[in-house]
């Protein structure tokens, strides 16, 4: 209604003055109202002289800290033992040096307590591996499952067995290599083992020596397939259980070892033999054998697999097997039995349908065969090769002109050997190649383009320009 003073109306000629000394202190309260403004002072003005010169003067006494701080005189980003607490004068705890004795503490310390951090991971890790193995045998014994895998070798028992293991780089071996079927063991009293390697799939396999173990026996493929189901196929596990249920010898029992050293992933991929589950499946054989005084037959582990290794799958057989007085046999088939065909019969002298080939198909790459066919030539007459790490098709297509040109293919390494055909993929190959041609000079290491050279053009051609160069 209007403005008011005492409690009494007043007019608007009286109220104007008042108006205006309030708007003058409200524009003088805002002229004060802002950042450079404290305890009622403007300091948004040039500083005075009194200012500047104290200003100047605490410069000066922070740049003689510096340079006493420095103690050389130089400026402060070029010294780097100089510190803004030197100058702000903030207390430093000064570190003591270490003596060589507290090093040692140190890192003896440091040492430990790495030691007992792996020392829990690995109590962590095995005490869940027993969780899952606890639960593993519970599950088990709710399906009257017993497991036929042979227990793991004590380190006791490897410490007794030290002493009679013998070289591996000796030249005069103890495995014996025979022509023959290896599911008829050629021995004559005593128990005997057959050492077949499998996958960890659980699913058995086709011809070969899966179809030789089953015309042999029906508990192979039945205690494979059981164990496959039960999860108890794990790396470097051996199945040991005899096979006497259709044919049987009245002075020994025959016993069957599967040892799982492949793996098949999900896409249905097959790796080929891993040395280090053949090496762990090996020792628990090996027990095995001892304590039954039994002989141990095998094929030729991994032949037709990727990677085939046979140079190093023989070390392994020698190490844990024949070197430690087990009576060892690797079984080779006779060429000339598998020209004709023959039916599977249950006698033991038997050798058709051999285990561990694979089945020979004339294909289109294979040389022809008829009764009125012209003779063929014999160029390679008297070369016989043995095949260094080549692929089982290429090796399978190379032997059979190899063959049909009156050469002829060495399983094994031997003194008969003339031409190591070799493929060198990586200086372990290369370096077992020179161990194998120092081992047995009269034979040439020559690429398989040597073989084709010769093939191609009917004659032994000049080996200068496919020799491996091994040095």
């Amino acid at each position: 209604l209007g403005m008011s003073h005492d409690g009494q109306w007043m007019d608007e000629e009286e109220s104007s003055p008042l108006r205006e000394e309030e708007a003058e202190e409200e524009d003088e309260y805002e002229g004060l109202n802002h950042m450079y403004c404290f305890e009622g002072k403007d300091y948004s003005k040039d500083p005075s002289s009194g200012d500047q010169s104290s200003f100047e003067h605490l410069l000066e006494e922070q740049l003689a800290e510096f340079q006493r701080g420095t103690a050389e005189g130089r400026a402060l980003r070029h010294n780097a033992g100089a510190s803004l607490s030197v100058a702000l004068r903030v207390p430093v705890r000064k570190r003591k040096p270490l003596t060589e004795e507290e090093l040692a503490l140190r890192r003896k310390r440091r040492e430990e307590t790495a030691a007992k951090k792996a020392r829990m991971q690995e109590d962590m890790k095995k005490q869940q591996q027993e969780k899952k193995q606890q639960k593993k045998m519970a599950w088990w014994a709710s399906c009257g499952y017993r497991s036929l895998c042979l227990q793991c070798v004590d380190s006791d028992e490897e410490e007794d067995d030290a002493s009679s293991m013998c070289s591996t780089d000796s030249n005069a071996t103890d495995i014996h290599y025979v022509m023959g079927d290896v599911t008829h063991p050629h021995a004559s009293k005593g128990d005997a083992v057959i050492i077949h390697c499998v996958d960890d799939s659980g699913r058995w396999g086709r011809g070969g020596l899966f179809t030789a173990l089953e015309v042999r026996s029906d508990e192979p493929r039945k205690q494979y397939e059981l164990a496959g189901k039960m999860k108890d196929l794990d790396l470097g596990n051996v199945l040991l259980f005899p096979i006497d249920d259709k044919q049987s010898r009245l002075d020994g029992q025959d016993q069957l070892a599967l040892i799982v050293a492949q793996q098949r992933d999900k896409s249905n991929n097959l790796s080929g033999i891993l040395l280090s589950a053949l090496d762990e499946g090996l020792k628990k054989i090996y027990i095995a054998a001892r304590r039954s005084k039994a002989s141990v037959h095998l094929p030729r582990i991994g032949q037709s697999t990727k990677g085939f290794n046979w140079y190093g799958t023989e070390r392994l057989i020698r190490k844990h097997l024949a070197s430690r007085g087990i009576p060892t046999f690797i079984y080779y088939h006779n060429r000339a039995a598998r020209s004709t065909p023959q039916t599977v019969t249950g006698t033991r002298g038997d050798d058709s349908n051999r285990p561990g080939d694979e089945t020979q198909v004339p294909g289109p790459s294979a040389p022809s065969h008829s009764s009125g066919s012209a003779e063929l030539p014999s160029f390679m007459k008297g070369v016989h090769v043995f095949f260094y790490n080549i692929p089982a098709s290429e090796r399978k297509r190379l032997s059979r002109y190899l063959i049909t040109y009156d050469g002829d293919e060495e399983d094994i390494m031997s003194a008969e050997v003339t031409h190591i055909v070799a493929e060198v993929e990586n200086n372990i190959h290369k370096q077992e190649l020179q161990d194998l041609v120092l081992q047995y000079t009269e034979a040439v290491p020559v690429q398989k383009a040597w073989l084709e050279s010769c093939f191609s053009k009917q004659r032994q051609v000049n080996i200068i320009h496919f020799l491996h160069p091994l040095r």
